[in-house]
């Protein structure tokens, strides 16, 4: 009976040998007919700098198939090279850039990515005609009610040189930006803060930092357009028995 077990368990062991044996040779057969293979290896991951891109596995030691991992940069080219090649072969495509900035009347068509810096494939955003419309018709409404702080509209929302935006209008079509004057809309908003600030007798002073300052604590914020424009309404601290009201 033992004599049994033990030649049962000696053909097991050579069938396992055997079967790990073809699997070797089957990966060395395949990776010997492909350039981008390295070497094959029992290691499911094929070890550090390199990846698996084919496996052997079942009945028997599992073997696979090994490529280099790409450099960082050098996975950063073959995501723009992908990218360019794919909107090449695409007419709705206008442009690839990195990260994902297909912004200002652009969207994403497809993205090439992984190991190092993303490629983003950009067509012309597709919008809603009538919600398009309704936005740009909203902003020019608002504009002509608005002069002369209000100059124009403008897809675009950072407007044009020197300017800013003051209301929007988005939604499922094209965003609309009514624009004014960067310096005018600054001049606004230290003017609005100052009335507020006259009509309240703890406020002390109007400051372009929110923090207001040492020794000054933020009561109210007035913006018009970006951040650079702001102004903020201060108060006096009152170090040793807190703030003054």
């Amino acid at each position: 009976m033992a004599f049994l077990m033990a030649s049962v368990g000696d053909a097991q062991a050579g069938k396992w040998k055997r079967k790990s044996k073809q699997h070797e040779d089957d990966c060395n057969a395949w990776c010997d007919a492909r350039e981008e293979c390295d070497h094959c290896s029992t290691l499911l991951n094929c070890g550090p700098g390199f990846e698996t891109i084919q496996s052997w596995t079942g009945y028997g030691k599992n073997w696979h198939a090994c490529k280099r991992r790409p450099s960082r940069d050098e996975a950063t080219v073959k995501n723009r090279e992908d990218c360019e090649a794919w909107c090449g072969r695409n007419e709705d495509c206008k442009k690839c850039v990195p990260i994902n900035r297909c912004r200002d009347g652009y969207e994403t068509l497809k993205t090439f990515g992984g190991r190092g810096t993303n490629y983003h494939a950009c067509g012309p955003k597709r919008y809603n005609t009538a919600a398009s419309n309704y936005n740009r018709d909203e902003c020019f409404r608002w504009c002509d009610e608005n002069k002369p702080l209000c100059r124009t509209c403008y897809t675009y929302k950072g407007c044009s040189a020197g300017k800013v935006a003051i209301k929007s209008w988005k939604g499922k079509g094209r965003n609309f930006y009514a624009c004014a004057d960067r310096d005018e809309v600054k001049a606004k908003n230290k003017a609005d803060c100052d009335a507020w600030c006259a009509a309240h007798e703890n406020c002390v002073k109007c400051d372009t930092q929110k923090a207001c300052g040492y020794g000054y604590l933020h009561m109210k914020s007035f913006k018009l357009g970006n951040s650079t424009s702001d102004y903020h309404a201060c108060k006096r601290r009152d170090s040793a028995f807190g703030t003054i009201n």
